[in-house]
Order: structure tokens, then sequence, then C-alpha cells
């Protein structure tokens, strides 16, 4: 019997040391990818515009103009000018440009006057 305990202990220490080496190997190795698993531990730290609602923005659609955009859910947070228009965000991270952490990025893009993409995504910091 007591060498039955000791075989089971050895099993179980034995699993923990490879564990420990897959999880260090996994950090090394995986570098982008085992950041991301740590990062997505921690809360979700998005700062959104004053109108912002996540049922607003779910109402926004190609062809609709900036003006209705604007309408519904109030000035932007930033807007990034681009070559063919503009970016118009209503969410934005909590966190340094820097820092760790994962925000929802909420943004439309704007071209002549009129929305041409809606984006709602998961950004991560790293």
């Amino acid at each position: 019997m007591r060498s039955k305990n000791v075989g089971l202990q050895f099993a179980a220490v034995f699993g923990l040391i490879l564990a420990g080496i897959s999880i260090v190997c996994g950090v090394i190795v995986g570098g982008r990818f085992a950041a991301e698993q740590l990062i997505s531990l921690r809360p979700i730290s998005t700062r959104e515009a004053p109108g912002f609602t996540e049922t607003k923005f779910a109402s926004i659609k190609p062809g609709m103009s900036s003006k209705e955009v604007v309408d519904l859910l109030g000035k932007p947070l930033r807007e990034d000018v681009k070559v063919a228009g503009y970016e118009m965000w209503y969410t934005g991270s909590k966190e340094p440009i820097n820092g760790w952490g994962k925000w929802e990025a909420r943004y439309v893009i704007i071209s002549n006057g009129f929305v041409v993409e809606v984006h709602k995504e998961r950004w991560f910091n790293h």
C-alpha cells in the first residue's frame, strides 16, 4: 500500500513539474500569444464618449451621414484623419497607450460625409 502512495505522489509531482515547464515555455516561445492570455485575465478598461451606448452604436449603419451619427451618439472622443476620410472614435482605452490592458473599440469610418464602415472590436494593449 505504501509503495502505491509513493507512486501516486511521484506522478502528481512529476505532473506539476511538466505543467510548470509547459507554462514557462509557452511564455517564452509563445511571446505575443502568452501576453494576450495574461492580458485576458485583466478587466476590460474602456472609456466611452458621453452620449455613447451599445444600443445606439448598434443602430449605426453604412450610408448614414456623419451628422446623423453625431445627432445619435454625440461628439466622439476623437477623430482621426485618414487618406480617404476620417474615423470617429466613440470608445478608447483607459490605460496608457504603452500599458497592458484590453478595451472595447467602437468607431466608424466616414468618407465624403457618410459612414462607410462600422467597427466593433476588442483591442489589446501590450
